[in-house]
């Protein structure tokens, strides 16, 4: 006789002998899970179709939005394309998750300054917040949350990168930026390496006082940093956002995990590091070492004013990755455009010398290089390093232009379509420094071309620090270097830059030094 069991709340067995089963008993257990499973679809539909009055965008396909519409490459072009058609407020249906991409710098302006307190918000990630950082205080600066402990980070992230702070570090980048270009000129093959190595070391030893680090613990760095952007890019993990199973699947099948524990890992002690090497920084100070030198690192720094050491940790670690990813790409895309532009390079040559004779250029003479400055900011603008840049939340809802933006949307500027407007800036797949000779143009919510930074409470407090350690390296090597790339390279967006949360170089484009 086939015997039935279940538990009561008390946990005790109970048996049913099938006699006793009531045969009616089946047919409503499957229409209750019949209904409950009606229900959960017609969920999922409504959470997929656009909320009333939310921007306009391109049609949804029910349960998925306008998920296969979003191409996974260059999604910048596709929605600037999108917003010729529906308008610079973009609403896009990613699933359940609601989107919103501008497009005007005026609509940034009113969203991110004026109604910051709205639109200051990061978006939750579960790979991110769970996996790869640690939980709680390891969201690093730039993914952390519009909380109390942002807040109380702001105030020395500020300070290190002020005009002030730089004035002290100006002799640091100088001898960085030498180092590289010595590098550059031994072994000009492994440019890519040397600018990466610059990129890291400028902030490592500011923030920490560590000159010198070993090539396994940079080239980990390096390693690190790359699946770090690529767990972070959207499409390249599954979207545990909004199917909550795929988070319970076992490392063995979840190769995100596997990554995410390496990434763990290894910027935790990348990060001890930098602690152990701040706090030996500020004990030589203490016993009053003369070759400590005047320089003292932000986290010794920190530490002397009383900031946990948890907290300095990881509010330093965040800063330099941050520096490394805006600096690493900015400068490589530098390095290319001039090398596919022999007149930018020439003319970039002629005031370099024209300030500094037969010297190598420093720092002090950056502000005397208008030129260059414009060749900097025509790469900002040219191929942004961060197109996208880093998605803000709504912390609740908002009716703008008569547009619903419910709490708890993603909201994007797309830099890149910004910055080539060509009713803005003329013939816009062009590299033309002229553009930014007049000092107006740079600053112009309209033509400016530091939205890689980003805009409202949220901007990055570093673009400072960016432009001063990228014009010092710059101008050193425009000075001494001879740079070109191989004819019929391609330096089209779509053909020779690669994308994601960072637009930078293909691997296979090279660059010949002389």
């Amino acid at each position: 006789m086939t015997t039935y069991y279940f538990l009561d709340r008390f946990s005790h067995v109970h048996t049913i002998p099938l006699s006793q089963f009531n045969p009616l008993s089946l047919p409503v257990l499957l229409a209750i899970v019949l209904v409950l499973v009606s229900a959960l679809l017609l969920r999922v539909y409504l959470a997929t179709r656009r909320p009333k009055d939310f921007p306009p965008g391109p049609p949804t396909t029910p349960f998925l939005g306008n998920i296969l519409d979003v191409p996974l490459s260059k999604p910048c072009i596709a929605f600037a394309k999108w917003a010729q058609n529906y308008g610079p407020i973009l609403g896009i249906k990613a699933g359940p998750m609601n989107m919103v991409v501008l497009h005007d710098p005026d609509d940034i302006h009113e969203l991110y300054d004026r109604r910051g307190s709205t639109y200051a918000g990061r978006p939750y990630n579960y790979i991110a917040l769970n996996h790869v950082f640690e939980p709680d205080i390891g969201q690093i600066y730039l993914f952390q949350r519009n909380d109390r402990l942002l807040k109380r980070w702001k105030r020395p992230a500020r300070w290190f990168l002020s005009q002030q702070g730089i004035e002290g570090i100006m002799p640091i980048l100088d001898a960085v930026s030498a180092r590289c270009l010595k590098a550059l000129a031994d072994s000009p093959s492994r440019f890519l390496e040397h600018l990466r190595v610059w990129a890291l070391s400028t902030p490592l030893i500011v923030l920490s006082g560590q000159a010198n680090v070993s090539q396994d613990l940079l080239q980990t760095y390096f390693y690190r940093q790359k699946l770090v952007t690529t767990l972070l890019e959207p499409g390249k993990t599954p979207p545990v956002d909004f199917i909550a199973p795929l988070r319970w699947l076992p490392t063995f099948l979840a190769k995100w995990k596997r990554d995410a524990y390496f990434v763990r890992k290894h910027q935790d002690a990348f990060y001890g590091e930098m602690l152990a090497g701040a706090i030996n920084n500020r004990q030589r100070r203490k016993d009053g070492e003369k070759n400590v030198g005047e320089y003292e690192p932000v986290m010794a720094r920190l530490l002397g004013e009383g900031m946990p050491e948890r907290e300095v940790k990881w509010l330093a670690g965040g800063l330099l990755d941050a520096a490394f990813d805006t600096t690493s790409a900015t400068i490589v895309n530098f390095v290319v455009a001039l090398a596919g532009h022999a007149d930018v390079l020439k003319r970039a040559r002629e005031e370099v010398e024209a300030v500094c004779g037969g010297r190598m250029p420093t720092g002090e003479d950056i502000g005397k290089m208008p030129y260059l400055k414009a060749c900097l900011m025509e790469t900002f603008r040219w191929r942004p390093s961060a197109p996208l840049g880093l998605p803000h939340v709504t912390d609740s809802d908002d009716i703008y232009k008569g547009y619903l933006i419910p709490r708890g949307t993603n909201i994007i500027v797309n830099a890149f379509a910004i910055l080539h407007n060509p009713d803005v800036h003329p013939n816009p797949t062009a590299f033309d420094p002229t553009r930014y000779l007049d000092p107006e143009k740079q600053t112009d919510e309209h033509s400016k071309s530091t939205w890689i930074f980003g805009a409202g409470r949220r901007r990055c407090v570093g673009d400072q620090y960016t432009m001063q350690a990228l014009m010092v390296v710059m101008a050193k090597m425009v000075w001494a270097l001879d740079m070109k790339v191989p004819e019929g390279t391609d330096l089209s967006v779509e053909g020779g830059f690669d994308d994601g949360l960072m637009m930078k170089p293909r691997e296979n484009v090279t660059v010949e030094f002389g």
